[in-house]
């Protein structure tokens, strides 16, 4: 049965976020089709940073929508959606590698592959650029922590590939080399083997180099759902979100398993969302009136640190389900499920 579990999280995805084939193209959207159709002219153009971002990887991917679906908006989403099914499962499979407890990847995937936080990042094809960068990057911590635990340099030397990939997706990756640096750490591995870093930190440097002189560009309004803030304070913001990850990560209720993975999780949340805490100035929900606004939410960009939210979770939820099974085993199971089916109706 267990070999089985890492259908669940795929078939929900497909089934929350079926919706999609619903929705038509808009806004960005046209911008993308116009470059698929125009790419054959000047094949240069996917090599040119549009703003901050540098995403040759999408160019290709909508040119194949296009010559193979034309206008069809429902296969662009059919695209989006099995992007998002498949990280779902990398994010099973990051978890099950880090806990070695199928469950606690059961229930990390399966909060990631439901939650209506993202939901932007899957329902608008522009965001294909935050599915394809995330999509790369689990890969590339799957693969960095295979080959800590193998030494084989082939896992190495795939993990930088992909780690290419993620960043002609999206420049969010940069701060890959902070969780492969934590994987390290985590590991207790010698010294020595920090050496194995240096493509990791010389790519997004050279990414960087090439695209400084629009890196002022990226701060941009956002749109926060949130009628009590005003003029929010960002040193106060962060300040609280780094008390949140200290102290979450410092608890050990659970084994030592679980706790990396909980700790994982928060070193990935709070590097996902350097990107959100950068950006100073922020709107509140009561000041836009207008529906376009909110194509300027962040719940995109937040997609990778969603990924880290999702390990917590996980392991929180495995966690108190070991608690409840000294009490009430027969009933510990059946706990999580209904909180997991509760927490997606609310």
């Amino acid at each position: 049965m267990k070999k089985f579990l890492w259908i669940i999280p795929v078939v929900i995805a497909f089934s929350v976020y079926s919706v999609a084939f619903n929705n038509f193209f808009v806004f960005d959207d046209f911008i993308w089709l116009n470059r698929a159709r125009t790419l054959s002219q000047n094949w240069k153009q996917m090599f040119y940073p549009d703003v901050v971002y540098f995403d040759p990887i999408v160019y290709l991917m909508f040119v194949a929508n296009f010559f193979i679906n034309y206008l069809d908006p429902r296969w662009y989403h059919a695209v989006d959606l099995m992007i998002h099914a498949f990280n779902a499962l990398l994010v099973y499979h990051f978890a099950n590698m880090l806990s070695g407890d199928d469950k606690a990847g059961l229930y990390g995937s399966v909060l990631f592959a439901s939650s209506f936080a993202i939901a932007d990042a899957v329902l608008w094809p522009s965001s294909r650029v935050d599915l394809v960068s995330v999509m790369f990057s689990l890969g590339t911590l799957i693969q960095f922590l295979k080959y800590l635990r193998t030494d084989n340099r082939r896992f190495l030397w795939l993990s930088c590939f992909l780690f290419i990939l993620a960043l002609g997706a999206k420049g969010t990756p940069v701060v890959m080399p902070l969780f492969l640096l934590w994987l390290l750490f985590m590991e207790g591995k010698p010294f020595r083997r920090f050496g194995s870093m240096v493509p990791f930190v010389a790519s997004p440097i050279a990414e960087l180099r090439f695209n400084l002189r629009n890196i002022s560009l990226a701060l941009c309004e956002l749109f926060i759902p949130e009628r009590l803030i005003t003029t929010p304070n960002p040193a106060i913001i962060a300040a609280a979100l780094a008390l949140l990850i200290l102290t979450l990560g410092f608890l050990r209720f659970s084994p030592v398993s679980l706790t990396h993975l909980r700790r994982t999780g928060i070193v990935i949340l709070a590097g996902g969302l350097v990107p959100v805490l950068v950006l100073g100035d922020f709107k509140p929900a009561t000041t836009m009136m207008q529906a376009n606004f909110l194509l300027s939410s962040p719940s995109h960009r937040i997609y990778l640190a969603s990924a880290g939210f999702a390990l917590i979770g996980g392991g929180v939820l495995r966690s108190l389900e070991l608690l409840i099974k000294r009490y009430y085993p027969e009933a510990a199971t059946l706990a999580i499920t209904i909180f997991l089916v509760c927490s997606q109706r609310s």
